[in-house]
């Protein structure tokens, strides 16, 4: 600070700009690799990638996803007798740049209580979705960490990124990360390597795991886990837990089992249920295959036209359709049609319309109730149906000129009772009315 005469500031000069985070690294080991799993344990792809660092005598870290864990006891525990490390990764692989501070805490606690039942020791080691590919240097990035800290986590970092999850062929994660390893310095170290043991198919991390651990042997590295580049002793980053904390751990173990018991069995279910549907949908298509080629061979009755048949119409409100419904039933030919529209106590026009508009139709009767439900309407106009053939017809259902005829027909056969056509929707303009006309399919031609 330089000041003038007058003894005004004349001058100011920064030596260091203040900052409100102070992010200390470690780890740039020349010569030393750790390899490090994200997104575990997997049934299918973490026994494989174990066996691999087995045969090839090299430790590993693991950060885990408490979630994926719940039924994986088995493999939390061949992590620590195998030797090597693991870590917290959250339980729900969450972005905690999104999440509140108390969601952040249920997150790690949620995995530390989880790996403390079922392996009798803790997490140390600490590694946030989304951001592990570097060093934190934004707000967003640095407060998962920095909450990580306060409870007791070491936030492990990386710069050797293959990119493994997006499958780009197991050459190609051979290639890249033995380039990021040798490009590793001071200011951005080649240490730790990124890979995934979980969340897709990881045949081409397994089958690149142990190319590079040979390639990069061949170069002189030497495989570490993350502790050894960190200073730490390996104990320190899993340690057992305390005398007084295990009374809880058991009792966070029955609680697990029974979480991961029923995650097990929601997912057998699931299993039945979709495979029953599948076997159900392809008895039913076969069903409906023979049925249609019976059909193909059927002989039909001749149509008479002759034939008495009452169409009833039950209506609430239908001021808008009935009339065009009433029209399309007069259409019908070969067949002597007669028409009874109920009305069921509407409150519009209903039967006004009716009334207007088939005044001098000897063919259509109008009946007018108080409101009392379709099936109540129906019953009260089959006592005054004089014919032996009746169809019950929706306001809103339109009849081609031959569908009466088509469907009295079958009655010839005095064994028949009762004679179904095949409803389609007209209107299908929309999501949901082609969602109908296809439970309209399904349900007529294969239920």
């Amino acid at each position: 600070v330089t000041v003038d005469a007058k003894g005004e500031l004349s001058d100011v000069v920064f030596s260091q700009l203040p900052s409100p985070w102070t992010v200390q690294r470690t780890g740039y080991r020349p010569g030393l690799v750790a390899l490090t799993f994200d997104d575990g344990p997997d049934p299918k792809w973490t026994p494989q990638i174990l066996d691999v660092l087995k045969a090839k005598h090299v430790p590993a870290t693991f950060f885990i996803i408490g979630d994926n864990g719940l039924t994986q006891r088995g493999l939390l525990q061949r992590l620590i007798v195998e030797g090597h490390e693991v870590g917290n990764h959250t339980y729900t692989h969450p972005n905690l740049a999104t999440t509140s501070d108390d969601t952040t805490m249920l997150e790690l606690n949620a995995t530390q209580r989880l790996f403390q039942a079922f392996t009798g020791r803790s997490l140390r080691l600490f590694r946030a979705p989304y951001f592990g590919d570097a060093e934190p240097s934004t707000a967003d990035e640095i407060g998962p960490a920095y909450a990580a800290q306060q409870r007791g986590y070491l936030s492990v970092g990386l710069h050797v990124d293959p990119d493994d999850w997006m499958r780009p062929g197991a050459q190609a994660i051979v290639d890249r990360t033995v380039a990021g390893v040798e490009a590793g310095d001071a200011e951005r170290s080649g240490n730790i390597v990124l890979l995934h043991d979980a969340g897709g198919d990881r045949a081409q991390t397994v089958a690149a795991l142990p190319v590079l651990i040979d390639r990069l042997r061949a170069k002189g590295y030497r495989f570490v886990p993350v502790s050894e580049l960190a200073g730490l002793p390996r104990d320190m980053v899993n340690p057992p837990i305390s005398s007084g904390d295990r009374w809880a751990a058991r009792a966070d173990l029955g609680l697990f089992l029974t979480l991961g018991g029923l995650t097990v069995a929601i997912k057998w279910l699931f299993a039945v249920a979709i495979t029953l549907g599948i076997l159900r949908a392809l008895a039913l298509s076969l069903l409906a295959l023979i049925q249609a080629r019976r059909e193909a061979q059927t002989v039909f009755p001749a149509i008479d036209p002759t034939t008495e048949v009452t169409v009833l119409i039950p209506a609430f409100n239908e001021e808008r359709v009935i009339e065009r419904a009433v029209r399309r039933v007069l259409d019908s030919h070969d067949v002597a049609v007669k028409i009874v529209v109920i009305d069921d106590g509407s409150s519009d026009r209903t039967s006004a319309v009716v009334a207007e508009a088939f005044a001098d139709e000897p063919r259509v009767r109008l009946m007018t109730l108080a409101n009392g439900g379709k099936a109540r309407a129906l019953n009260t106009a089959l006592l005054e149906v004089t014919s032996d053939i009746v169809i019950a017809l929706d306001a809103d259902t339109q009849f081609e000129e031959t569908t009466i005829a088509r469907l009295a027909r079958w009655f010839v056969d005095p064994k028949l009772g009762a004679v179904a056509g095949n409803a389609k929707v007209g209107n299908r303009v929309n999501l949901i009315t082609r969602w109908q006309a296809l439970e309209y399919i399904t349900a007529q031609n294969l239920e």
